[in-house]
């Protein structure tokens, strides 16, 4: 038994790693440094900075005191989801690990990974404080970003924080708008190659969501009927 442990401990750092190169809402991440775990199983606290703003400067008193507040919000989790995977030891053994590693490896690319997109993904756009509702085609994706952005800049939304998410539908209209230039590019074995990757707009990394990941509310099923 303490020999499945310990294989099942030496996969785990590869999980996770697969989980944030394959992830797409990962980036968003709360580091982790800011989340508290509580005695309660089902609970954790998220920690919130505010600070005062600037004051008048009095030559006589000096600086106005002001304050920082490091609050820790509570959140419960809303789900309990798993599943059980036994692999027999001698196989997992006996195939060098790969029985484990495989079995691991596909449930969480296949499964865990996109229900946990789903599922956030649904659950930012419930909780968005502004949404807005706009066709999108070939001729307007590129101007319905910039007229958002605009409005975010002007609410001094940080640069650094802004991310484009799109389906490829979307994605393949960004590439196909006519105001995007073009271009051949020849490397040093003299083979001509077409482009159209975009990795960023203005600064923003885009960041390609499948279709079956990015709806704006889901259901989870229980698992338990097939």
């Amino acid at each position: 038994m303490a020999n499945v442990i310990e294989l099942v401990n030496k996969y785990l750092p590869i999980l996770d790693e697969q989980y944030r190169v394959e992830s797409r809402s990962a980036v968003l991440d709360t580091p982790p440094e800011f989340i508290q775990e509580t005695r309660e199983a089902k609970k954790v606290k998220i920690g919130k900075i505010s600070v005062d703003g600037l004051a008048d400067y009095s030559r006589q008193n000096g600086f106005t005191s002001g304050s920082m507040d490091l609050t820790w919000e509570e959140h419960e989790f809303r789900v309990d989801r798993g599943r059980a995977l036994q692999v027999d030891s001698l196989d997992n053994l006996e195939t060098f690990g790969l029985a484990w590693g495989r079995l691991s490896g596909t449930f969480q690319r296949d499964k865990v990974i996109p229900e946990i997109d789903a599922y956030r993904f649904a659950e930012y756009y419930k909780n968005a404080g502004i949404k807005k509702t706009v066709t999108l085609s070939r001729d307007n994706a590129l101007m319905t970003i910039d007229d958002i952005t605009a409005e975010q800049d002007d609410n001094e939304v940080p640069d650094g924080g802004k991310i484009i998410f799109c389906n490829p539908t979307v994605y393949k209209y960004l590439i196909n708008d006519s105001t995007i230039t073009k271009y051949m590019a020849v490397d040093d074995d003299l083979t001509k190659s077409l482009n159209k990757t975009i990795y960023s707009y203005n600064g923003m990394p885009i960041i390609k969501v499948p279709s079956k990941r990015f709806y704006t509310e889901i259901t989870l099923l229980s698992g338990g009927t097939g």
